[in-house]
């Protein structure tokens, strides 16, 4: 059963208000869960919070959770819209750009490719994502974004020297 404090916890991160998050994380700690299973950092990776992201990360919050068997940044990557401040206060506390499990087998950038998403592609691949990672139907980045169209990522994917094959579908 889940107790005030907990529940104020994750109101503060709903509500934005930093003050109050950095407040009960400093009194009773962040190793708690909300009704879903979500540990704070998740819940404000989630909502798109990238100051309360940031706050959580520098009270020593792990930058490589894991939300149901799939990586935080896989989650914060295939978000609609892109959570790219997010994403890149991860990447700067040593989140891993490559991460994958058993039940999330495919690179972040994989799912940000897929979406079509350029902020999100762009902020991996800056933090080191593979540019040629392949997805488990054996399409690379570079194919899951030519089919989205759009020339500024086929052009950023290049620069990243992106390589496989464009396959049509």
């Amino acid at each position: 059963v889940q107790g005030k404090n907990e529940d104020d916890l994750f109101q503060a991160i709903a509500s934005s208000d930093t003050n109050k998050v950095a407040q009960l994380v400093d009194n009773h700690g962040q190793d708690v869960r909300d009704s879903y299973g979500r540990s704070p950092l998740v819940a404000a990776a989630v909502s798109g919070n990238p100051s309360i992201v940031r706050l959580l990360l520098s009270k020593h919050a792990s930058a490589n959770p894991e939300f149901n068997g799939i990586p935080l940044i896989t989650i914060s990557a295939t978000q609609i819209p892109c959570r790219q401040a997010v994403l890149k206060e991860l990447i700067q506390a040593g989140a891993d750009p490559n991460a994958v499990s058993h039940i999330s087998p495919e690179a972040p950038v994989l799912g940000a490719s897929s979406f079509g998403s350029y902020e999100c592609v762009v902020e991996l691949l800056k933090g080191g994502a593979n540019p040629n990672a392949i997805d488990t139907k054996g399409r690379g980045v570079l194919s899951l974004m030519a089919v989205s169209g759009d020339q500024n990522s086929f052009d950023l994917l290049i620069r990243f020297d992106a390589s496989d094959v464009v396959t049509d579908y």
